[in-house]
């Protein structure tokens, strides 16, 4: 297996392509899974963990479009890549708007599929930066989470202080508590964490 690569699941009603797909993803040295449905991968896989699903369009009781949309609504951190045998441009514009990495062609060539796995696993990545930084900043106390947003639009600490009507002193104590909790050091890295943290997968 690669390393600091993490699982990708292969969702797919055609038995022979789930085990051409699972041949193709250990070959260039993936872990991976299959699954013969949507409704079987959502009961048994953890979407809440990393990782990335290769997704089919056309499968029978969940399409690929419909499980993409659970996904989404789960708030799943896993990237996705759509294969299929059966699309059109409107169906892969759409779908692409709602986030998915790469909308792809059966037959796929292994170059195209590398590609795309490269750039869904950057994605699987991020994604669970974000809901790291997410779980974080929902420890901030209510305080601390209005002088975040406060220094994220670029205020100084005497700004701050005089718009919620508190000391500068209580401004820079809640800043340096909301700083411990989000688990940075300085400012920049603050900043970037919390604007990740309020952005949606």
């Amino acid at each position: 297996m690669k390393p600091d690569t993490l699982p990708i699941h292969i969702v797919d009603d055609d038995v022979s392509v789930r085990e051409a797909l699972l041949y193709l993803l250990q070959s260039l040295g993936y872990d991976a899974f299959t699954w013969p449905d949507g409704c079987t991968f959502l009961e048994r896989a953890q979407i809440d963990q990393g990782g990335v699903v290769i997704l089919d369009i056309r499968m029978p009781h969940l399409s690929g479009q419909e499980l993409y949309q659970l996904l989404i609504e789960a708030k799943s951190t896993l990237a996705v890549i759509i294969l299929t045998g059966h699309a059109d441009v409107p169906m892969a514009v759409e779908m692409l708007k709602k986030g998915v990495v790469d909308f792809l062609q059966k037959p796929v060539s292994l170059a195209q599929m590398a590609v795309a796995l490269e750039n869904a696993q950057a994605q699987a990545e991020r994604n669970l930066l974000c809901c790291r930084l997410r779980s974080l900043y929902a420890s901030l106390s209510p305080r601390e989470k209005q002088v975040a947003e406060l220094v994220l639009q670029g205020k100084t600490n005497k700004m701050i202080a005089d718009e919620l009507y508190i000391a500068v002193r209580t401004v820079e104590v809640q800043r340096a508590s909301a700083m411990q909790k989000m688990q940075v050091d300085n400012l920049p890295e603050f900043v970037r964490a919390v604007n990740q943290a309020c952005m949606k997968l």
